[in-house]
């Protein structure tokens, strides 16, 4: 009975691992293969605007008490001088004084909406570990082909992407046939929603 049990149990392993080999040799990606765009030339003005976002000091700490509210508000107005377009065109509301939310409308608003998220903090910069930066934290400086910054990775890249793209967008006289929010948040490490961020 047992050598019964154990020969169709025999069988049956390996009938699975000769249709696991079949099976894998038979395999084919179905992943499309997409030529590479070449990657568009960066005007000086945005390269500007993000040297300049950089270096207003939107600091987020754990400690609420230590909030500076005045890089955020000067961020605020540089924002709508860097893209006049944007202000002019899309609509902007204020949460919790300092993030900021668009809405940019669409041609079909009964597509669902589209949301792009960033944040404008950026974590304190330790006085022990100042010494070991290749250049000053809030200086946006271009050093070795990159921009070097607190934000420049995570998350003001993000935030100088989303605009400069609108911006040049709305230029051409571009509308989204869905509706797009955009959603530039202040304090992810404070761990409250209506100012979540984090930062490089």
């Amino acid at each position: 009975m047992l050598k019964t049990f154990g020969g169709v149990f025999l069988g049956f392993f390996i009938g699975f691992i000769a249709m696991l080999f079949i099976n894998t040799a038979r395999f084919s990606s179905v992943q499309h293969s997409v030529p590479a765009s070449k990657a568009p030339s960066i005007i000086p003005s945005a390269l500007e605007n993000f040297q300049r976002i950089i270096q207003f000091k939107t600091v987020s700490y754990a400690d609420p008490r230590l909030f500076d509210s005045i890089p955020f508000l000067q961020l605020q107005q540089y924002l709508q001088q860097a893209y006049p377009l944007v202000h002019q065109q899309l609509t902007r509301e204020l949460i919790s004084d300092y993030t900021l939310l668009y809405h940019w409308k669409g041609m079909d608003t009964s597509l669902s909406p589209l949301l792009l998220m960033a944040h404008m903090d950026v974590v304190p910069v330790e006085e022990a570990n100042l010494s070991s930066w290749k250049t000053a934290p809030f200086a946006g400086t271009i050093k070795d082909s990159c921009i070097w910054g607190r934000g420049s990775w995570d998350n003001k890249i993000n935030l100088v992407s989303i605009l400069e793209s609108t911006e040049k967008l709305l230029r051409e006289h571009i509308q989204p046939k869905r509706s797009v929010y955009f959603l530039f948040s202040v304090s992810k490490k404070t761990g409250c929603f209506s100012n979540v961020s984090s930062s490089y």
